[in-house]
Parts: structure tokens; sequence; C-alpha cells
């Protein structure tokens, strides 16, 4: 790798470490002669979405922060690894740092990325110079810093009888989750979820909000057309049905409100 020079890849007037920040996942501690790099790392992937004729552009998001002493950091040259669990090929991004050393980017990746898990590494060389004017090499290759997932959308639809009922009547709702599929060609589509479960709740206050949490009603096994079916007793509020996600889908909850809100769908 070559090594290039602070003035091409680091802000001018970089001369010392820079105090400390609110602490990225440690991944790294390079030690030499009498000279730290401390590199911390965190990341993250967006959902692969779609229209209905394409799949929307895919990101994921790096954060890096780098930490020396022992002396002032007069060069970095490095990449950003990525890396589909248990595939061969690795990606590589190219880094520039801030003159505090830290770099946060999003990366634009290519359409027939594989959904699931991908490994988020870093590799680099950096120099310190240290006080006497040696300059110290440091070489840190650390290709599982972190896993991120790259999940398919999942779509909600859903409805219920008697939407505007509260008096206690037999009501059934009937609902399907959907998952992408993306053919070989690069075409998106629609698939019904199966053979797993969802969680029915019910939220008196129809706040519609994940973080919450409403009454839980029971667990439905979906069927093998993706869809299902249960009977409630009408009242007021919104009936929540939660779906867990799994390595390539995300999670995702519908709603269907019952009573005042006669019956809409939030997703």
């Amino acid at each position: 790798m070559a090594l290039a020079t602070a003035a091409g890849l680091l802000a001018t007037g970089l001369v010392a470490a820079p105090a400390a920040q609110a602490a990225l996942p440690l991944v790294d501690a390079s030690e030499r002669d009498d000279t730290v790099i401390t590199t911390r790392m965190d990341a993250n992937g967006q959902t692969i979405m779609a229209t209905s004729t394409r799949i929307e552009p895919v990101e994921f998001r790096y954060r890096l922060d780098l930490r020396w002493t022992g002396g002032q950091l007069r060069a970095f040259d490095g990449v950003v690894t990525l890396q589909g669990v248990g595939e061969t090929q690795v990606r590589r991004f190219p880094v520039t740092l801030d003159a505090d050393g830290d770099a946060s980017v999003e990366v634009p990746l290519p359409e027939r990325i594989r959904p699931g898990f991908h490994h988020v590494g870093i590799e680099y060389t950096a120099a310190v110079k240290r006080p006497d004017g040696r300059l110290v090499l440091h070489h840190v290759d650390v290709d599982q810093a972190k896993k991120i997932s790259l999940r398919r959308d999942v779509r909600f639809q859903g409805e219920i009888t008697h939407p505007t009922a509260t008096d206690g009547r037999p009501s059934r709702i009937t609902a399907q989750f959907t998952w992408l599929r993306i053919s070989s060609d690069g075409a998106p589509s629609w698939s019904p979820v199966r053979n797993t479960t969802v969680r029915l709740y019910h939220d008196p206050d129809g706040s519609l909000e994940w973080e919450e949490k409403p009454v839980f009603v029971r667990t439905l096994t979906v069927g093998p057309d993706g869809t299902i079916s249960t009977d409630v007793s009408a009242r007021e509020g919104a009936w929540e049905l939660r779906y867990a996600g799994s390595d390539q889908t995300v999670r995702r909850y519908g709603a269907i409100e019952q009573g005042s809100n006669g019956g809409g769908c939030g997703c």
C-alpha cells in the first residue's frame, strides 16, 4: 500500500492528537516504538427497497475515528472493506480523514448487492512522527470490525370487518406481509412471506409506535399463501401485526385502526 502524505489526505495544520470524543466501538490499538494509534469504527446498512419498476439505490454508512499518541500523525493511506458473510469477494473503498482523524461516509452499492449480513473492515498504513524526528509506521488490517445487514423490504396489507365498531362484536382481521424479490435481470417483484409467525397486539390509543408496549393478544402462523386471519372483539384503538424479520428481510409492523378512525391502515 502506498503511503500518502499528510498534505494529501489530512487537512493542513494537523499537529497533534485531537481531544477525545464520544467513543465508537474499539476495533484496534496499534502500538510501536512508544507511539499508539487507536482505531474506532461503526457502520450500518440500508434496507434494499424498490419502486414498481426498479431497485432503489442502496448504501451503507461507516464512521471512523483515529486517535494517536507519542507524536504527530503525518500520513495516512487506507480503505474500508465490505465482504458478504460466506463470500470471497471483497470491495474496497478509499478513506479520507479530516483534521480530527475522523471519517463519516455514505457508500453507494451496486444494484446486485446480496441481501444478508456483511462484514465491514478497515485497512490502512499510517505514520506517526515522534518528537525526536523518527517516523514510525503502523499497519492495521481488521476485516471484521463491524457486522451489518442489508435486508430486503417488507410490505403490509390488512383489513378488518366492522372497522368502526367498538361494542365487542366479533371482527375478523385478514392481512398479508410480502417481501421484495429481485430477479436475475434485476427486476423487482413481491412475494408472500411464508413459514413464519407474526404477533398480534392491541394498542388502545392507536399511536402505532413500535417502541410503545401495546397489549399482546396472540401469535399467528402465516398460511401457505402468506396470509393470516384471526377473530377479535371490536374495540377502540389499533390492531398491530408485528413481523420480526429475518437475515434476509427487515422487521415490519402493520396496524389496522378500529373505532373512531374507521379501519385505517398504517404501515
